[in-house]
């Protein structure tokens, strides 16, 4: 999200924001610490801005990551699903990903304001690797994976952990 010069300080987004990213500067106006906001639309979708400061904004890597992730209603584009894998997971019923005799599970490590960091994740999908997990293929977090069968998450992922932190 990006709050223009339009804001006039009204405050009505502050309480909105999950991650505690938003806050009054010395300007009296709103403000968002990037490193804080994970890209929900919460406070765009919920504050009611009386002179619409608050506007989203074509994001790039890894702010998109952010936003796939902490955004329910935003589908994943390789998957068609929308809300971070939760309606793949959650319709599995109906969907017949889970066979006769089969079990799934979820790992659900974060949400926006408590959020986890993908090396985190990558510690967990590798660790479930070991023990012979295999990982939903439309669930959005597996195309973040180079390789499957170990839970290894791309090279060109890792290193921007640090600032896609809190994705989830």
């Amino acid at each position: 999200m990006l709050i223009t010069d339009l804001c006039v300080g009204c405050t009505r987004c502050v309480p909105y924001c999950p991650s505690g990213a938003i806050s009054i500067g010395k300007d009296k106006k709103a403000h968002i610490d990037r490193n804080k906001c994970v890209e929900c639309s919460v406070c765009y979708n919920n504050a009611n801005c009386p002179v619409n400061a608050i506007q989203p904004e074509e994001l790039e890597w890894p702010r998109s990551v952010r936003e796939v992730f902490a955004t329910v209603y935003k589908e994943h584009k390789q998957t068609n699903v929308p809300g971070r894998g939760t309606e793949e997971m959650k319709t599995n019923d109906v969907t017949g990903r889970f066979r006769p005799g089969e079990v799934g599970f979820s790992v659900d490590m974060g949400r926006p304001g408590v959020g986890v960091d993908l090396k985190d994740v990558e510690k967990l999908t590798m660790a479930l690797a070991k023990v012979g997990v295999e990982f939903e293929p439309l669930n959005p977090l597996t195309f973040l994976m180079s390789d499957k069968k170990t839970g290894k998450l791309r090279d060109s992922t890792v290193p921007d952990l640090e600032t896609a932190s809190s994705v989830m």
